[in-house]
């Protein structure tokens, strides 16, 4: 092969390495939890604010009542989350709550958690759960609380969200 031969090859090489895109070898990890209780309605989804960063990467949350993780990366994401409820006296029998994932704005299926009891009375109820969702760059997600106390209840300190991707 000339020398000719070489340099062309090198160049359409270059070229090629120029349309790929780059995937970054830091992993895109952020877990955030609450610094302080929630105050959440009964008989309507609100947005869980997770406030108090623990470790994010990418940078890829945006904090507030408008919480959000924005996908840095396309893939699939492994998303993990425990929620407490401040003790209340407010649950009846039937009574719960349910953990909602949300995508571009669109609720998405299964739900993270929920817990429903067979007991009223003064409890804490305590929900976890993990899955799998896949997400493109640019994608957003955020969780939502439901309950249905009758009454106004917490969302307790120390309540955390993680989101790997895997």
């Amino acid at each position: 092969m000339s020398i000719t031969d070489l340099i062309k090859k090198s160049s359409q090489t270059e070229r090629r390495l120029d349309e790929l895109e780059v995937c970054d070898l830091t992993p895109v990890v952020a877990k955030y939890k609450l610094g302080q209780n929630q105050n959440v309605n009964s008989g309507v989804e609100s947005r869980i604010d997770f406030d108090t960063e623990i470790y994010d990467t990418y940078d890829a949350v945006t904090t507030g009542a408008s919480w959000v993780f924005t996908a840095p990366i396309a893939g699939y994401y492994q998303l993990s989350g425990y929620l407490s409820m401040a003790s209340s006296s407010n649950w009846a029998v039937g009574e719960g709550a349910r953990i909602h994932i949300y995508i571009n704005g669109v609720e998405h299926t299964p739900r993270l958690a929920a817990h429903y009891g067979e007991e009223g009375g003064a409890l804490v109820k305590v929900l976890s759960g993990s899955t799998i969702v896949h997400l493109n760059k640019g994608d957003t997600l955020y969780l939502t609380l439901y309950h249905n106390s009758g009454s106004a209840e917490q969302i307790a300190t120390g309540t955390d969200v993680s989101i790997h991707k895997i």
